[in-house]
């Protein structure tokens, strides 16, 4: 299985933290010569302990791949990160690391692999690797929409009025809003990409619309 900007690696796509566009993701850096990338699965909360095992074993580099996430707390915007897949843990070497080798460290797992014939990443599957070293491990950053926030439109017909989420539909990406306007809130789907987070302020009253259509799934 083959995912644009994901790899070949197919275990990981099942583990994905959210949502994360292509475009969030940096150009891949130059691959130094003789360098070689690896993707481990590790034991659930040891990627971090196998990791630390293996610059031990020889000179090399480990990532995580994590995900930057913006949302509010305790009345404040604050960027948060989280493992993007939890459990993998990305291995980039000067020398090639045998299966027996990697699958000896504690907490490892498994070796992922392009084609039955290599360790190394290949293909579309090395160039995800290089971005992931081009940016230290971390993917852009992701809003966290809750049930109650207050939003800003940024594009469409009501660009800059603020709104509150009634409702977030994760799997089609798009939440339900009271839009103030006319002295009423007029309910309505809209697109993440359409919007982004506001600060608090006090709504003014209004009286509620209940007719809103569905997001397209």
């Amino acid at each position: 299985m083959s995912i644009a900007g994901w790899g070949r690696c197919s275990v990981i796509t099942a583990h994905q933290a959210g949502p994360v566009s292509v475009a969030a993701m940096a150009e891949p850096c130059a691959k130094r010569e003789n360098m070689f990338c690896y993707c481990l699965f590790c034991e659930s909360g040891k990627s971090r302990f196998a990791a630390g095992a293996l610059v031990k074993i020889r000179s090399c580099r480990t990532i995580i791949p994590r995900q930057t996430l913006h949302t509010w707390r305790r009345g404040e915007m604050v960027n948060m990160e989280r493992d993007l897949f939890p459990g993998y843990l990305f291995l980039y070497s000067d020398v090639r690391w045998s299966r027996d080798e990697l699958r000896s460290v504690d907490g490892v797992i498994q070796c992922l692999r392009t084609t039955d014939q290599v360790n190394e990443l290949q293909g579309e599957d090395e160039q995800f690797a290089l971005s992931l070293l081009n940016t230290d491990g971390v993917i852009g950053k992701t809003r966290v929409y809750q049930e109650g926030q207050l939003i800003r439109l940024c594009s469409g017909a009501f660009t800059g009025l603020k709104a509150r989420i009634l409702k977030v539909d994760r799997r089609s990406h798009c939440i339900k809003i009271e839009i103030p306007f006319a002295s009423r809130l007029i309910q309505t789907w809209v697109e993440y990409e359409m919007t982004e987070l506001a600060e608090e302020k006090d709504a003014a009253p209004a009286e509620s619309d209940p007719q809103a259509g569905n997001p397209v799934p």
